[in-house]
């Protein structure tokens, strides 16, 4: 297992003015296959 989305960002938020979480589970084209497991984009912008 990995970290969830959720979990990260609380712990990358304090650290950071901004954060994003962008889903990428949902697009095969990334992987070459459907998946069923978590997997997404952190994007941090620091203070």
């Amino acid at each position: 297992g990995g970290v969830l989305p959720d979990t990260l960002r609380a712990a990358v938020s304090p650290l950071a003015s901004e954060v994003t979480v962008e889903d990428l589970t949902g697009d095969p084209d990334l992987w070459g296959r459907r998946v069923d497991d978590v997997r997404y984009a952190l994007v941090a912008r620091m203070r």
